[in-house]
């Protein structure tokens, strides 16, 4: 074999190999993204709208499979009028990537939620991406939230029961 095609190879398999495993600081880093994940949804809960904001870049964008596009303001007001009670919450699994030394990060979930919505049971599954921005604070910030949503029947349906 020429060097340069083992040399090739042999940086494709480093690579391969070491793919999914996270560094330390990798590994502090999408503890981090989790972080954001867990105040987000906390914050909605408590209907903390400053909380919920605070875990948003200011260029936020929401988009759905309905080809509905919410830009920070319009998501955080959306928000406010559904008057959203969330009952029971499942995120799984939770798969996060922040490479080390990068400014980006993304998560990708699934949801099950259960809630009510102006005063109606609504039950939803979705499947979530999430990209992360650090911000000038090295905090990290939702700046993109892509949700495939899926109406379910009944409480029963969301949990599988």
């Amino acid at each position: 074999m020429k060097p340069i095609v083992t040399l090739t190879i042999a940086a494709m398999f480093a690579a391969c190999t070491s793919y999914g495993q996270s560094s330390g600081r990798q590994a502090q880093e999408e503890a981090r993204v989790r972080g954001v994940i867990d105040k987000f949804y906390a914050a909605v809960d408590r209907r903390d709208w400053a909380a919920v904001e605070a875990t948003l870049a200011g260029d936020f964008e929401f988009y759905s499979d309905d080809a509905l596009v919410l830009r920070h303001d319009e998501f955080i007001k959306a928000m406010k009028d559904d008057d959203m009670v969330v009952t029971r919450l499942e995120l799984d699994p939770i798969v996060i990537e922040a490479p080390p030394g990068s400014s980006i990060a993304w998560a990708k979930y699934h949801a099950r939620v259960e809630s009510r919505i102006r005063g109606k049971p609504q039950n939803v599954a979705t499947v979530e991406t999430v990209v992360f921005r650090k911000d000038g604070d090295s905090r990290w910030k939702m700046i993109h939230n892509h949700a495939s949503i899926k109406k379910l029947g009944s409480a029963n349906a969301a949990t599988g029961g």
